[in-house]
């Protein structure tokens, strides 16, 4: 899966209307749609009340199009003004992650087969951005925090729980530990996103005094292993979307487990599948 950073909806526009309005019309696998001039591949219903799923084929005028509306996407003075990065920046086109799998593996996959490739623009409402919380243990709360104010010196707990005004440039995290939530409140940080600014320093400590860690999906998860003794949890907040690219271009690689791509309950499907030898 190919992300591309397009929040007008460019690409995918010029066929989604058209499809949606006709797709009832249409009951032969090998029909076609005269309104898109595209072949109908396939259109079948999904169990467990998961809608439908339908394919097209895009003849060559409309591949050209893709073509041509990729190519845009490169263009670096559009990229400087859209992420506030030099303009002579190398572009980012698509980003890839390796989810639970190898990226390397992927990648040579990809290689052997390069025709496979699934293009989905980031901001499709469909395409939900979930936090990974951190949880540690067989570690002393008291000793992480403490090495974690003197690595960010100027981070501090917000006593006044009033992160809603702070300045959007400073990472907020919540920490739990021994029946506390604390807002940590870390100005003017250096890296893009609030996990970049946690992982650095955890990855640290643990080399350094020993512990555990685990990545955790949902808050009351988190809240509950933080109640143990010898533990504690970070909970992150959600990645925006539009922060994807820019982040990669700034940072390069996202920290490991910056984020999930959806619930468990939305990753039922696999559609598509196809064997790369």
């Amino acid at each position: 899966m190919l992300l591309i950073d397009d929040p007008e909806n460019i690409l995918f526009a010029q066929f989604q209307n058209k499809n949606i309005n006709n797709i009832n019309k249409i009951t032969g696998a090998n029909a076609n749609n005269s309104d898109t001039d595209m072949e109908l591949l396939y259109h079948f219903p999904l169990r467990w009340d998961g809608g439908s799923v339908t394919g097209w084929k895009l003849n060559q005028n409309q591949i050209k199009s893709v073509s041509d509306i990729l190519k845009s996407f490169c263009d670096t003075r559009e990229q400087a003004r859209k992420y506030g990065v030099e303009d002579n920046a190398p572009p980012l086109l698509f980003a890839v992650g390796d989810g639970n799998h190898s990226l390397a593996t992927a990648k040579q996959c990809y290689e052997n087969l390069k025709k496979l490739v699934e293009i989905v623009n980031l901001h499709d409402n469909a395409l939900k951005f979930e936090p990974i919380h951190r949880y540690l243990y067989n570690i002393n709360p008291e000793q992480v925090l403490q090495e974690f104010f003197k690595a960010y010196p100027n981070a501090y707990f917000d006593k006044n729980k009033n992160n809603n005004i702070i300045n959007p440039e400073t990472h907020v995290i919540k920490c739990l530990y021994q029946q506390r939530e604390e807002d940590i409140i870390i100005p003017n940080p250096t890296a893009q996103l609030a996990v970049g600014t946690l992982q650095i320093f955890l990855d640290d400590f643990i080399q350094k005094y020993g512990g555990e860690i685990d990545y955790i999906h949902g808050d009351d998860v988190v809240r509950d292993l933080s109640k143990r003794p010898d533990s504690m949890g970070f909970l992150l907040p959600p990645m925006e979307k539009d922060q994807l690219f820019k982040t990669i271009i700034k940072d390069g690689v996202l920290p490991r487990k910056t984020f999930s791509m959806g619930h468990a309950q939305d990753k039922r499907y696999y559609i598509e599948a196809r064997k790369i030898i």
